[in-house]
């Protein structure tokens, strides 16, 4: 399940490598692997940059997928710092979408015994 999403989020930045939401989708996926060999926080933290810098650090989702790539690589000051910058930029109604994937950040960080993600 998540090599196959990995595969598609990885095939969309391959057709347009700008793509801010493939590069968040990726990126989100490579902090976050339950399998700690696929895991790789430092390419999920660059996807997840240049999401950001595409996007004028005004997408949450892009901000969201590089605190969750800083908490991967152990940066949890960071990590909230990104989560609180994310916080202002969701409108009322993604608000509940956004908190399922930061709920589902916190059960992928808790089956590793890692600290949860901030809540914005």
């Amino acid at each position: 399940e998540h090599d196959e999403a990995l595969g598609q989020w990885l095939a969309l930045v391959e057709a347009d490598e700008d793509n801010p939401e493939a590069l968040a989708g990726a990126a989100r996926i490579l902090a976050l692997h339950p399998d700690p060999v696929k895991r790789d926080a430092r390419r999920a933290s660059s996807m997840a940059a240049l999401a950001c810098e595409v996007t004028g650090r005004r997408d949450a989702k892009a901000l969201l997928a590089l605190a969750a790539a800083s908490e991967a690589d152990g940066d949890f000051q960071a990590a909230e710092a990104l989560t609180k910058e994310a916080s202002p930029l969701v409108s009322s109604s993604q608000r509940d979408p956004l908190r399922v994937l930061l709920e589902a950040d916190r059960a992928a960080y808790a089956e590793r015994q890692l600290p949860s993600p901030a809540t914005p």
